[in-house]
């Protein structure tokens, strides 16, 4: 898919950088050519022969005057490349793309790039991915346009579980995928999503919430974006900043699932594909008591009332729209999962499980009409994100055929 495209890997100072080795051998079998730069942090980690050979071009560094590459310079490689990877990315990297500093040749060559041609992916301990400095720098680069390949959950160098880990190789290939191929599938179909959770207030200081965090959501939105779609991001209260979640999306903030109900009513005439990915409240209070419920009582009785299945209820009005819903699944988990794919007339559903609350990765089924089931293990949200986007293609193409035979 990447025949003819030419990828600028910079590699920086993580013991993660020898998976860059794989990261190479990768793309190049999807036939792209690729070069490489390396800070001097970097050469701790992998050898200038071994990127010199699986490249088969010079490797470029601070030294890149007496290294032999004096021909070339930061803005020359730009001019040379369809996309910079910075793959791994430290936090010192990410801060330096973050601040515009030139402090080495992988950083003041990002600075001839525009940001949409970027893509960092980085590795780093738990605690340095979680930083607040380093969540704003990342934040900062994602409403530049720069593609941020998340970081997995596993272990970790330091020996500690967490998140931070490089993105595997095949989640990278992947997101670069999806910014170099120009044929986008998608273009021009509008797709509407639903993410996060959504608050049902029994006094005006508790709510029935859950404690999704949107994050599906989000994914979906940059795949479906980067697939040429345009996107209507319908979003409950979650605790990101809005400019830190995805630039291009049109985003609708709701609270409940009464006012999710509306907007995704209100919005499904002019959608063509629908995704609720969000997790919505089953029941509400049937009263919303005013000030706050004083606690004079051992014990409170909670008087509650189903919300809409808002996916269900919309099939009947969206006759020509793909719905896609998620089936989150403790139990009976494919029988159940088959059964709502049935009773909500759905195209698509996606099979998971309580564990994937939060966290970057997790285990999934994609379950569709006269299909048998696709099973994703141990993916990242993105990558689950790009394998919906590729079936709801095909998807539209089926309709498309379908369409034109009658």
């Amino acid at each position: 898919m990447l025949k003819g495209k030419r990828v600028l890997l910079g590699v920086t100072g993580s013991i993660a950088a020898y998976k860059s080795a794989y990261l190479i051998r990768l793309l190049q079998q999807e036939g792209a050519e690729v070069k490489a730069l390396i800070t001097d942090a970097g050469k701790h980690f992998i050898g200038i022969d071994t990127l010199r050979a699986l490249t088969g071009h010079e490797v470029y560094t601070d030294n890149f005057l007496t290294d032999g590459a004096w021909r070339d310079s930061h803005i020359s490689l730009a001019e040379w490349a369809d996309v910079y990877l910075l793959a791994p990315a430290t936090a010192n990297t990410i801060a330096g793309l973050a601040c515009g500093m030139a402090g080495n040749l992988v950083t003041s060559t990002a600075l001839a790039f525009s940001s949409h041609r970027i893509a960092v992916a980085p590795a780093m301990n738990t605690a340095m991915w979680c930083s607040p400095a380093v969540v704003d720098n990342v934040s900062l680069l994602r409403r530049r346009g720069v593609t941020i390949i998340d970081p997995g959950e596993g272990s970790l160098a330091c020996g500690a579980q967490g998140t931070g880990r490089l993105a595997e190789p095949e989640d990278i290939l992947a997101a670069l995928t999806a910014i170099l191929v120009t044929n986008k599938p998608l273009s021009g179909v509008r797709i509407m999503i639903t993410a996060g959770p959504t608050r049902e207030w029994l006094d005006d200081v508790r709510y029935i919430s859950n404690p999704s965090t949107g994050k599906i959501g989000f994914s979906l939105t940059r795949a479906a974006l980067a697939q040429g779609a345009e996107v209507r991001l319908v979003m409950g209260p979650v605790n990101e900043l809005l400019d830190d979640i995805i630039a291009g999306a049109e985003l609708i903030s709701v609270e409940s699932a009464l006012d999710m109900q509306r907007e995704v009513s209100a919005g499904i005439d002019t959608t063509d594909v629908l995704i609720m990915a969000a997790a919505v409240s089953d029941y509400r209070p049937v009263v919303r008591a005013s000030g706050k419920i004083k606690k004079d009582k051992d014990v409170m009785t909670l008087n509650l009332v189903r919300n809409p299945d808002i996916l269900k209820d919309i099939a009947g009005r969206a006759v020509n729209c793909v719905l896609i819903g998620f089936a989150l699944e403790s139990a009976n988990h494919l029988e159940n999962a088959q059964r709502k794919l049935a009773d909500k007339r759905l195209d698509m559903i996606i099979l998971n499980d309580p564990t994937s609350f939060g966290a970057e990765t997790g285990s999934f089924t994609l379950l569709m009409k006269n299909r048998g089931p696709i099973c994703i293990d141990q993916a990242s949200k993105d990558n689950l994100a790009l394998s919906i986007m590729e079936k709801i293609a095909d998807i539209l193409k089926e309709r498309k055929r379908t369409d034109e035979n009658n």
